[in-house]
Formats: structure tokens, C-alpha cells, sequence
């Protein structure tokens, strides 16, 4: 093969795996990451400085400072507000210290959903056993449903990627109600002067 040969194969074959890459990110919604969640975050008003729990399965929850990479905080207690603050609420925290924590959220999130709750003791009215993070024992109360100011975000922020994972999405659909919200969002997308209505997803 001569030169111009071996530099055109060469250029397919980088302009094929780039496009395999960029289908990996849509289709695993790799698009998303902790720097959107924070800014979206703060838009809605939350004073989080990143910080999140994961499960040291011991019972308790170790506390860190999201990394760069990470692309999700569902299923995660996030802490808010100034760490000066804490005091004692927040140190080595045991699940049941989350019951009633000021400084404490859980989040359920997705790339169409996005609910904030707060820890409640099981004793004060509405409730939701999930078995929140391994502890069946805590209760969650929502506090903000947040779906439609996030794909609102989303919509805004990354149309490109987000109008293909939501067409991946389609795809896979199971019931005409996913269908009909995967719809009123591509034409959201498409023109974000649109309100949109409660989503169900």
C-alpha cells in the first residue's frame, strides 16, 4: 500500500472508533458528570460542595469529595452546606445519624430523573421504606422532585448528546407511557421554549 493509501485506512479506522467511543458514552449515559450535578445543584438553590457517603458496608457511612469522573450520585447521601458548619452531625456518620441530619440529602437520579429526600424518622408521617442504601431501617420523606428542572438542564447543557440518549432510550422502551415522555422530551430538546409536564419516569 502506498502512503495515501495507509493514511486513508488509518483515518477510518480513527473516525470508526470514534464513533464506537461516543456510542459507549450515549448508550451508558457517560455524558453526565459531577461537574453538571454540582451546577445544576446550586442553580436549584442546594449548597453542596460535592461531598457524598458511600457504604463501608461496617454500618456506616464514609463520607469523600466526589471525583472528577464520577457521573452519577443516585443512591448516594450528599452533604450540604458549609463544612465549618457540621460540627458533630457529620463525623464518621452512622446511618441512623442521617435520620433528621440537616446537612443530609439522599438522591435518586438518572439522566430523566432527579428527586432529593430528606432521612426521616419512621414516626413522622409520610414515608417510603427503600431500603436506603443497605439500611432498611431509614424512611425517606421527598423533598424536591426535581425531574423537570434537570432535563430542563440537560436539554439546555448537552442537546447533542442527550437528543441521542434519549432516541437509545426509545429504542429500548417497555411501555407507551416511557414512549410518550421520551417524546415530550426530544421535542423539548428541540425547542426549550416548551414547558413541560410532570414526567413520569
Amino acid at each position: 500500500m502506498d502512503k495515501a493509501t495507509n493514511l486513508i485506512s488509518k483515518q477510518i479506522k480513527d473516525e470508526n472508533a470514534r464513533k464506537e467511543a461516543y456510542q459507549y458514552t450515549i448508550d451508558n449515559g457517560l455524558f453526565v458528570d459531577v461537574s453538571d450535578i454540582y451546577k445544576f445543584l446550586t442553580e436549584q438553590g442546594y449548597n453542596w460542595y460535592q461531598d457524598y457517603a458511600h457504604n463501608n458496608h461496617s454500618n456506616y457511612l464514609i463520607f469523600a469529595n466526589c471525583v472528577d469522573f464520577a457521573k452519577s450520585i443516585d443512591n448516594k447521601f450528599i452533604l450540604l452546606g458549609n463544612p465549618n458548619e457540621w460540627g458533630d452531625n457529620i463525623d464518621n456518620l452512622h446511618g441512623g445519624y442521617a435520620i433528621n441530619n440537616p446537612f443530609v440529602r439522599y438522591v435518586r437520579q438518572t439522566l430523566t430523573h432527579f428527586s432529593i429526600y430528606k432521612i426521616i424518622d419512621k414516626s413522622m408521617g409520610t414515608y417510603s421504606n427503600d431500603d436506603i442504601f443497605g439500611y432498611d431501617d431509614l424512611y425517606k420523606q421527598l423533598e424536591k422532585d426535581l425531574s423537570k428542572e434537570w432535563v430542563k438542564y440537560l436539554a439546555i447543557h448537552k442537546p447533542k448528546e442527550y437528543s441521542d440518549y434519549i432516541a437509545m432510550l426509545e429504542q429500548k422502551a417497555v411501555s407507551s407511557e416511557q414512549l410518550e415522555t421520551y417524546k415530550k422530551i426530544k421535542k423539548f430538546i428541540n425547542n426549550t421554549n416548551l414547558d413541560l409536564d410532570e414526567l413520569k419516569v
